[in-house]
């Protein structure tokens, strides 16, 4: 079972989902799947309880049958130019 799919059990089962529980089943990246959820159309309300995270859902996608998260490019890249090597002749 992926993060995600973890993080989405839990949120279908009770509601929310909390930074701690996450930790405890060796889920560090949280946030990031935070993030995925609402690029899926997830709404979240966040609090912040005794050190911890709480996200609990406000509203979810209407067709939530698999989970999928576009992947996004952080940098385009021109095609490197010619070199012209000044030793050469």
């Amino acid at each position: 079972m992926t993060q995600l799919q973890q993080v989405i059990n839990q949120l279908e089962a009770t509601g929310s989902v909390s930074r701690n529980w996450c930790l405890q089943r060796y889920n560090t990246r949280l946030g990031a799947r935070i993030i995925d959820l609402k690029r899926m159309g997830w709404e979240f309300k966040t609090t912040r309880k005794d050190g911890d995270y709480i996200y609990t859902v406000i509203s979810k996608p209407r067709n939530n049958s698999q989970p999928e998260v576009k992947e996004q490019k952080l940098f385009e890249f021109e095609p490197a130019k010619k070199f012209r090597n000044p030793y050469e002749a």
